[in-house]
């Protein structure tokens, strides 16, 4: 084909970031079904499902959404430095954990980035389909602590970006660390548990 794959490590980091980016979004297709009220999305890869989303009804956010989001309230205090240096960028957090280096851990970083490029316009694209409203729009008692974000809630953004990152962290090590740890995987664990607080956080 046209492609020649060995000039990929020529090129400025920002063009690789690019491409994968491209290629990934390429194979990626979407469709959704219903109304707004009761609909529904699938993110496919040629022709398999990679993930199919409902939007929860208003009941259900009423019953078991909510009372979760005013039970998360008392964390506030305690992590507030936290939940403020996660608005927008929680990658330190992973880097810290996995000791990614900027120059020693260049490719690892340049490969998550052109993944989170990915995965936050997937996210997107489901958001706008099944346009979920904020916990704030449900009750007034809320009071986000944070500004809260310009486009609907469901699938959660961190969620998806957090678990994507401990995901593919995991796998890059996850040879070295049977090596390590023949019957445990504890940065596997660790890397989904920062990823489980970040969601938290957010909430």
């Amino acid at each position: 084909g046209p492609d020649y794959p060995d000039t990929m490590a020529r090129w400025e980091p920002w063009v690789r970031r690019q491409v994968i980016g491209f290629e990934l979004l390429s194979s990626l297709s979407f469709a959704s079904a219903g109304t707004t009220a009761n609909a529904s999305g699938t993110v496919s890869a040629g022709a398999n499902a990679v993930v199919r989303l409902i939007r929860p009804t208003p009941a259900m956010v009423r019953e078991n959404q909510l009372p979760q989001v005013f039970g998360y309230a008392d964390l506030r205090r305690d992590r507030a430095s936290e939940i403020q240096a996660q608005i927008s960028e929680f990658f330190p957090f992973f880097a810290s954990l996995c000791h990614l280096h900027p120059e020693r851990s260049r490719f690892t970083l340049e490969l998550l980035t052109a993944l989170r490029f990915v995965v936050v316009a997937t996210q997107m694209r489901v958001k706008q389909a099944l346009a979920m409203p904020r916990p704030v729009d449900y009750s007034q008692q809320i009071m986000p602590m944070i500004q809260t974000p310009g486009h609907s809630s469901f699938p959660s953004g961190h969620a998806v970006e957090t678990f994507m990152f401990a995901t593919v962290l995991a796998e890059l090590v996850a040879g070295r660390e049977t090596q390590l740890y023949p019957s445990s995987h504890p940065l596997h664990d660790q890397l989904t548990r920062l990823a489980a607080r970040i969601c938290v956080n957010r909430v």
